[in-house]
């Protein structure tokens, strides 16, 4: 072997380490990158949820909930009760109309004219 074939190798040689490192560091950064978006994405979701039950703890801390009784007439939905009585306490109608639903046992929409209704409200 020449001179010139052993520098040829050499060169060959820390050329492909030079390659190596390149792809090895950039392999870390890539897994560092998707450890970092993965650990902000589970931060985010925990303060949605946390912010979510705090919101629910502060109205609970500030207001209290009652019930009334409601007396069925003629034409009236579980819906046009809703409208009438949910306050800004449930995110919409359907979140009243289930917690109505349960409170009085009722497994189905349907009410009767004349029957009466327990219904929540806060103060």
């Amino acid at each position: 072997m020449t001179g010139t074939e052993r520098k040829k190798r050499r060169i060959l040689r820390e050329r492909r380490r030079a390659e190596r490192r390149r792809k090895l560091i950039r392999n870390r950064i890539a897994t560092a990158m998707a450890v970092t978006i993965v650990t902000l994405i589970i931060v985010l979701l925990c303060m949605k949820f946390t912010a979510r039950e705090t919101i629910a703890e502060d109205k609970s801390r500030f207001s209290k909930k009652y019930y009334k009784s409601y007396m069925i007439e003629y034409g009236d939905t579980l819906w046009t009760i809703a409208e009438k009585n949910c306050g800004t306490e449930w995110k919409n109608n359907w979140d009243y109309i289930d917690e109505v639903m349960r409170i009085n046992g009722l497994h189905s929409d349907k009410i009767r004219a004349g029957y009466h209704l327990t219904l929540p409200y806060y103060t």
